[in-house]
């Protein structure tokens, strides 16, 4: 079963590094990126991943914020 997992930071190189980590190993995922912390929120549901790589740093909403957003729910 292939897993997908949610990088959320606001900076380009930040995703771009996790998705090579995240390539070398071995597992079959299917990675979803995004560099605003809204945009991503709004995308939970569509793309209800396994595992979520959050920034706590960002412009809009912290990822503390979305972490909050997320267990009112």
């Amino acid at each position: 079963m292939i897993k997908k997992i949610m990088l959320v930071d606001d900076m380009d190189i930040a995703n771009f590094i996790s998705k090579k980590i995240i390539a070398k190993t071995s597992a079959q995922v299917e990675i979803f990126d995004f560099t605003s912390p809204v945009q991503a929120y709004d995308q939970l549901p569509v793309v209800n991943p396994d595992l979520i790589l959050l920034d706590l740093n960002m412009p809009q909403l912290t990822g503390w914020q979305f972490l909050d957003k997320m267990k009112a729910e």
